[in-house]
């Protein structure tokens, strides 16, 4: 009888490694199903970050060269009206150089006429 139970144990610890193999296996693809779920999840909220914080320096620099640019726009605004005060002022001397001018091509002409 002995004989008997030494093999009933046997077999009986057979199933049993049998089933703790099986069990270990079960778990280890519960601990991958596990591991790969959260690993989407995080890189799902990893690139939305990632886009947030792609708009959020998009914003930036937008408002930056909107600045820059309203920044240059006055500049120039600036500078016309510096222009057009130094030019003003000289409207007087152009006239008098103009007509100067004019008066010397009609004397010249009236000139080559009379000879």
């Amino acid at each position: 009888m002995k004989k008997v139970e030494t093999l009933t144990r046997i077999k009986d610890a057979e199933e049993q490694a049998k089933k703790m193999k099986s069990d270990a296996l079960k778990e280890k693809e519960k601990i991958v199903r596990n591991a790969k779920r959260e690993s989407l999840f995080v890189l799902e909220n990893m690139e939305k970050k990632a886009t947030e914080l792609h708009k959020e320096k998009l914003s930036e620099v937008e408002a930056d060269i909107q600045r820059e640019r309203g920044r240059l726009l006055e500049d120039g605004r600036k500078q016309a009206e510096t222009l057009k005060a130094e030019a003003s002022s000289r409207i007087g001397e152009a006239v008098d150089f103009l007509t100067k001018k004019f008066e010397d091509g009609v004397l010249h002409a009236e000139t080559k006429r009379d000879e």
